[in-house]
């Protein structure tokens, strides 16, 4: 900043002194002056003034420090090379089922249930419990065919002339558990498991070529009557999918996300004592002998919450149907890395840019 002040008045001192010298002319010339006097004066103090101002900017050693880079001088094309680097995730034994297991509908269900059902903390206990079971059962009895390509080979013949991935700062390549789709009233229209998300200068590649674990949770029938409840299904296998959208289709990018501890505390109604008989007879039979609702509180529930999603605005191929992808970004990924990516989408994507 130092050295832009001493720029800024160096410049102004010059122009000042230019200004005179312009004024200067419409004076008579003085009679023992030489011809062409007041413009090679002139001409001196812009050539000077031109001088000061490059050795200003030659010389200043903060000026890539104080004006921001711009995007396009950091955004570098990258070839394929890095994606031999790419590890997929190994899945050696069973693991113990979280609710971070759960794709982000069923986890949306399953936060509800303590408010939908007055034994909700006892569903929710009783439901991990078989979840576990389930899973542990599942991946026991996987056997990986492995018919998973790399992702090298997978993209072989995928790329079009002229397209280049794109490479910023942290970012070459993001991992995300999920992929859920919306139409444009943010209505769940379908998801797809994890995998990576890559950037070329014409489209955003979503690809897996890895083990998926994946549960889900779904009512069926009425929960809260009977016959009714809750399935839960877990799968553990090879997928392979590649889902390409061009740049062009893209409207909008949202990033959000938190990090920290969630509770939540129930608070139930319950008939009135005697379902208020006692109160209307003048009985004392119950301590609150009335004939008001009761109100009973249910323990405090905790939960750990690590959520970072990327939510694209697109219209999607191949009809062009306006839609919302919820990317949710794999845990382990660092901030910076969204970062860069959403920045890239920006610069690329010509709504955005």
């Amino acid at each position: 900043m130092m050295n832009f002040k001493k720029l800024r008045n160096s410049l102004a001192e010059e122009l000042a002194e230019s200004t005179a010298l312009y004024e200067e002319m419409s004076i008579p010339p003085q009679p023992n002056a030489p011809p062409n006097s007041r413009r090679i004066a002139v001409s001196m103090s812009f050539k000077r003034l031109k001088n000061t101002v490059k050795e200003e900017l030659v010389g200043s050693k903060v000026v890539s420090e104080d004006i921001p880079i711009q995007l396009e001088a950091m955004a570098s094309p990258v070839d394929m090379d890095f994606l031999a680097t790419i590890a997929p995730p190994v899945v050696t034994q069973p693991q113990a089922f979280t609710d971070a297991m759960l794709d982000p509908v069923s986890r949306g269900l399953m936060t509800s249930l303590t408010t939908k059902h007055m034994s909700g903390a006892t569903l929710q206990r009783t439901l991990r419990h078989n979840a576990d079971q389930l899973q542990r059962t599942v991946q026991g009895q996987f056997v990986s065919l492995k018919g998973n390509m790399s992702y090298r080979d997978l993209l072989a013949g995928l790329i079009y002339e002229g397209e280049s991935f794109q490479a910023l700062n942290q970012f070459t390549f993001m991992n995300y558990t999920h992929v859920q789709f919306s139409d444009e009233n943010f209505k769940h229209v379908s998801q797809r498991s994890g995998g990576i998300c890559l950037l070329t200068n014409k489209r955003i590649l979503f690809l897996s070529s890895q083990l998926a674990v994946g549960t889900s949770l779904i009512e069926w029938g009425d929960a809260k009557k009977l016959p009714g409840g809750y399935s839960i299904q877990t799968s553990c296998n090879d997928t392979t999918y590649y889902l390409p959208i061009p740049l062009r289709c893209l409207r909008s990018v949202e990033m959000r996300g938190e990090t920290g501890v969630r509770g939540e505390i129930t608070v139930h109604g319950n008939p009135p004592c005697c379902f208020g008989w006692c109160g209307l007879c003048g009985l004392t039979c119950c301590q609150d002998s009335n004939l008001m609702k009761q109100w009973d509180t249910k323990p405090v529930t905790r939960s750990q919450v690590q959520e970072m999603r990327v939510t694209l605005g697109v219209l999607m191929p191949p009809w062009e149907r306006k839609m919302f992808l919820d990317v949710h970004i794999d845990p382990n990924v660092p901030l910076p890395v969204t970062r860069d990516f959403v920045a890239l989408l920006q610069k690329n994507s010509p709504s955005l840019s």
